[in-house]
């Protein structure tokens, strides 16, 4: 991957799959939301965990490394490098967005 591009937030871990859901149906990305979640789910406590896979957004192939960080079993930490700016910006925006739907 060329330059990277980051996207993050802490989440309640039962958080995960509707934001990954609402990720992909905002964006059509095409994410394997099933996948991802079991990725998050069964990261080791103190353990980075991740995966990497292509998407297209507006009109581009963009690579995605996506990972996840336990430091605490309800919460974990994920992570989008992007190869794209605007994915990254959009990701970001949907994270907020979640956020505010969610009230924290």
């Amino acid at each position: 991957m060329a330059e990277k591009f980051e996207a993050s937030m802490n989440f309640d871990l039962e958080n995960v799959r509707p934001f990954l859901e609402q990720l992909d149906s905002a964006l059509a990305l095409g994410l394997e939301v099933d996948r991802l979640t079991r990725l998050v789910e069964t990261t080791a406590l103190d353990t980075l965990n991740g995966t990497s896979f292509q998407v297209h957004y507006l009109g581009e192939t963009v690579d995605v490394l996506f990972s996840a960080y336990i430091d605490d079993l309800d919460a974990p930490d994920l992570y989008f490098y992007v190869s794209s700016q605007p994915l990254a910006q959009a990701i970001d925006r949907e994270m907020a967005q979640f956020c505010e739907k969610m009230g924290i």
